[in-house]
């Protein structure tokens, strides 16, 4: 992951699918929708990680003929060397998300900005600095809002994520990044436009003082061993290399502080979408370890 000051420019390809629809290998059905390992649509094949989403597109239709004779599709990618590789599925009426025009209204609103780039994805998070708050030990950490524009979102968009926003902290010390994100009200942008976002902004402001007030809290606040395997295990295995490595670490408690560090700090060395997970989980741990100890 690398980190930058200004948003990537990226411009997607588009192919409408029409002609003959062959299906190729086993044969799987799915919503009404017949599959296959292969499903090729005039000659392009539709990669099979978006053969659900053809599914869902077309089964209201019945087949995939009858939706294509209907209503168009696209396939909505980018150039890689000579190849296209398609990484969504759209429909005539998809709108590019405005990652740029929201970028450039929050720029001129604030002095610092930090972009978090992850090329394999097409993917940006922008980090707008609102405060330097302390470190519960010693020393000052860096606030932010964030608006996360989603794998491929400097395409404009897959068709199927959302510009996601939210609060994040900066460590400079050892270059953690805690994500904290609100609750769904707040936090999805799909298609929206530069209008709403001195309103995103004040909400996300009063969401930053609760984030504020739980980072204070997190170092007095225990939680037991128990309660951390039974909120890591929640999680999807491309982190368990993560959770046994920080349950190792410590005996039979643990700081929600010290928990939130420890996660942050491994996450620095895994994928870049492992890491973001690790560090939005970092943030449920500062910000809802009541829930944590409810649910063990």
């Amino acid at each position: 992951m690398q980190e930058i000051n200004y948003i990537p420019t990226l411009n997607p390809i588009h192919h409408q699918l029409f002609g003959d629809v062959e299906l190729g290998g086993n044969r799987r059905e799915y919503r009404g929708i017949e599959l296959a390992d292969t499903v090729r649509i005039g000659g392009v094949d539709v990669p099979r990680n978006l053969q659900t989403t053809l599914a869902k597109r077309c089964e209201k239709f019945g087949s995939i003929e009858a939706r294509l004779d209907e209503k168009p599709l696209f396939l909505r990618g980018r150039t890689k060397g000579q190849e296209a590789d398609w990484f969504g599925l759209v429909t005539q009426v998809f709108g590019n998300m405005p990652m740029y025009e929201i970028d450039t209204k929050l720029s001129k609103m604030f002095d610092g900005k930090s972009v978090r780039f992850m090329p394999g994805k097409s993917r940006a998070v922008a980090n707008y600095k609102i405060a330097d708050i302390p470190r519960p030990d010693q020393g000052s950490v860096e606030m932010f809002l964030f608006v996360d524009s989603g794998d491929f979102g400097l395409y404009g968009g897959n068709g199927q994520s959302a510009l996601k926003t939210g609060v994040a902290i900066k460590d400079g010390y050892c270059l953690n990044w805690t994500r904290f994100a609100p609750d769904m009200a707040h936090k999805r942008l799909i298609h929206s436009t530069s209008a709403n976002v001195d309103e995103r902004v004040d909400k996300l402001y009063s969401f930053a003082l609760d984030v504020h007030e739980a980072w204070d809290k997190s170092a007095d606040v225990n939680l037991t061993r128990d309660e951390v395997k039974n909120y890591l295990g929640n999680y999807k295995v491309s982190a368990k290399k993560v959770f046994e490595r920080v349950l190792s670490g410590f005996g039979d408690e643990i700081s929600a502080y010290q928990l939130a560090w420890d996660l942050t700090k491994n996450a620095q060395d895994v994928a870049d979408s492992t890491r973001m997970t690790l560090e939005t989980m970092a943030g449920e741990v500062l910000l809802g370890y009541e829930r944590i100890k409810e649910a063990a």
